[in-house]
């Protein structure tokens, strides 16, 4: 059972995890409408991933970053976001996904490290943009272990599709905000209805 967790607070367990998922941003309503489609992926580049990890403290400064690391991080990346889709409500879950998903996430092994409290830690098993892919899964493990991780939803809003923490207590919320893409979605489904009644 998780704890209650603040309205708009992303649990630390899992808040790295959703600021990943968010690198791809795929809203399409108000002011990110006209929003030219390379500024839509943060992970576009080396530089660009380098730069995103060494913020979060994932990656050390004097660390490369190749394309071949970038194309992983962005398998990595919409592979989570496949299964976040599929916590969401109403999602279809795709069969083949976990298939598909051990066989990427497979590369990054995660291993159980005592501290010098002697308390387990997941640890990644690599180094360098591995091994910090690897402390995200290990983040997404965690999260799951305390109940977190079904809470990271895709916003239902095919218009939006932001990753989001569901704070609702029945665990069945589908927007990133009731007062956006809700709100948007209630009042199309009312259009529809009121025209079919014309």
């Amino acid at each position: 059972m998780s704890q209650h967790i603040p309205e708009g607070v992303v649990p630390d367990e899992i808040k790295v995890v959703n600021e990943f998922l968010n690198t791809l941003n795929l809203e399409r309503f108000g002011e990110h409408a006209k929003k030219p489609e390379e500024e839509r992926e943060e992970l576009k580049s080396p530089e660009g991933l380098k730069s995103w990890l060494v913020e979060r403290g994932l990656l050390g400064e004097a660390e490369t970053v190749t394309e071949a690391d970038r194309k992983l991080a962005v398998v990595v990346r919409n592979t989570l976001r496949s299964a976040a889709w599929a916590n969401s409500s109403g999602a279809a879950t795709d069969k083949q996904l976990p298939d598909a998903a051990g066989k990427v996430l497979g590369d990054l092994p995660l291993l159980v490290h005592l501290e010098e409290d002697l308390r387990p830690k997941l640890v990644s098993g690599n180094n360098g943009v591995r091994g910090a892919l690897g402390r995200i899964l290990a983040d997404v493990v965690i999260a799951a272990s305390k109940g977190t991780w079904e809470r990271l939803k895709i916003c239902n809003a095919e218009d939006c599709q932001w990753t989001y923490y569901d704070h609702s207590k029945s665990r069945t919320g589908r927007w990133c905000a009731m007062e956006t893409c809700g709100n948007r979605h209630k009042t199309r489904r009312y259009r529809i209805r009121r025209a079919g009644r014309i």
